[in-house]
């Protein structure tokens, strides 16, 4: 439907209306503590602990995949044409699948590991080893498709052509764009 909607709602540029040039806030630098002690009871007890704090920097990919995504690049589809007509038909810009969403608050993917390790000396030479070892993650990069079909959605009834008889191998599937899940809400209203 042309001329219906926003085809770039919700999405923002970078340095843009307030948004920041990276699309993330800076966090300055980050601290990464790391902690190590070890304690001997006696002789042949000794425990262990130990912990810190990792920091992976920010993913580039998520980054680089919004050049390919909308404000920035709008790619025309011409759906039941030729050669022949190419230059009459209309373009149709449908809502794109955005590459990826990139949180504002700039939060870095963080890991905090720690261990605690109990060593004791047995009889005949042999040392017994025994330990807890454990990560936790934080704000790890996360990719939400928001506008693939659903699983196997090519071959329900209502996706399939109405020109054509239904096979339902796939064969006789609309193109994509006529049932992604925001442009069959676009549909709708």
């Amino acid at each position: 439907m042309p001329n219906v909607g926003s085809l770039n709602n919700g999405f923002v540029l970078a340095g843009a209306n307030g948004y920041p040039r990276g699309l993330t806030k800076s966090r300055g630098i980050q601290v990464g503590p790391r902690i190590g002690l070890a304690w001997s009871m006696n002789p042949k007890t000794v425990v262990r602990f130990g912990g810190g704090v990792f920091y992976d920097r920010l993913e580039g990919n998520l980054t680089y995949d919004q050049l390919s995504s909308q404000p920035t690049t709008n790619t025309p589809t011409i759906y039941y044409g030729n050669l022949a007509t190419l230059a009459s038909q209309g373009q149709n810009f449908f809502p794109q699948t955005p590459g990826a969403a990139m949180s504002e608050d700039g939060h870095i993917p963080t890991v905090y590991s720690y261990n605690v390790t109990i060593q004791r000396t047995l009889p005949f030479s042999v040392v017994l080893d025994a330990g807890y070892v454990g990560t936790t993650n934080r704000h790890l990069p996360l990719r939400v498709p928001v506008n693939e079909p659903a699983f196997g959605s090519a071959w329900l009834p209502q996706n399939q052509d109405p020109t054509m008889t239904a096979k339902n191998d796939g064969t006789t599937t609309l193109p994509i764009n006529f049932y992604r899940p925001t442009w069959a809400s676009a549909l709708s209203r």
